[in-house]
């Protein structure tokens, strides 16, 4: 593994020296780190080689800012990596699981609950400027944010399973790769939060989501206070929601139904 690690790393430090990049260039790159990557997080560090694989369907291999930026990001990022290890239960016999889940709507904003060890967290965001979304990437929005938020108490042993219930998201986040370079930026955002932990992504149907609750309105709207009764018999304590760094083309893309 290190063997392979090292020679990736050459063939970046070499494209960056000389400043040039070709289709080919591109093709072994892209090769050699989904390779690294399955060996380790998964499918992490996809989206950066977006612009790379964008110019080979467009016929121009012109090395710009963009491609020294994602090469630079995979030269940061790729000697951090672990082998991934699946553990589910530990030396006692019990399983040490976080459930997360995550939503979104268009009417308010999003919303994330947190169950763990007995105990849970919810958040409840508006974010009227970024409603003109489509709601898959909202739900991925929120997604991202929930491990913004619920980071401080998220124990560090606890295998997560993470809750979506938009299709569209939930493959998003499963391949860890979007076409749209404003998606593929968020996408990349939730695999770095969690790259040293053990998340299993789960598709769920919308009603079994709790995290619509909190998506669709602030718990002190009188209208809503029958829906949030579930999160009171849970004794689930509402946490500041964070949103991840937001990049500009995010916006942009807001601004257009």
């Amino acid at each position: 593994m290190l063997g392979r690690l090292e020679a990736t790393l050459d063939i970046i430090a070499a494209i960056r020296a000389r400043r040039t990049i070709t289709a080919m260039d591109i093709q072994v790159l892209e090769g050699k780190t989904r390779f690294l990557l399955e060996a380790t997080h998964g499918r992490l560090g996809r989206a950066p080689l977006s612009p790379l694989r964008a110019a080979i369907s467009s016929g121009e291999c012109r090395y710009t800012d963009t491609f020294d930026l994602s090469l630079r990001y995979l030269q940061e990022l790729l000697p951090t990596l672990l082998p991934k290890v699946h553990v589910f239960v530990g030396n006692d016999g019990e399983a040490y699981v976080a459930r997360i889940y995550a939503d979104a709507s268009t009417s308010y904003g999003i919303g994330g609950v947190m169950l763990v060890d007995g105990l849970s967290w919810y958040f409840s965001l508006s974010v009227p400027e970024l409603l003109h979304l489509r709601i898959e990437v909202l739900e991925l929005l929120a997604a991202a944010a929930a491990y913004y938020t619920f980071a401080h108490l998220l124990p560090p042993d606890r295998v997560v399973v993470h809750f979506i219930d938009s299709q569209v998201a939930f493959a998003w986040v499963a391949k860890g790769y979007a076409s749209q370079l404003h998606v593929a930026d968020i996408v990349n955002k939730l695999h770095l939060d969690h790259m040293h932990r053990q998340v299993w992504f789960e598709w769920l149907d919308s009603d079994a989501n709790i995290a619509d609750i909190p998506s669709r309105g602030d718990p002190d709207d009188p209208a809503l206070a029958g829906d949030y009764a579930i999160l009171r018999e849970l004794g689930a304590t509402r946490v500041t929601a964070k949103l991840p760094p937001i990049p500009p083309s995010f916006y942009a893309a807001a601004d257009t139904p």
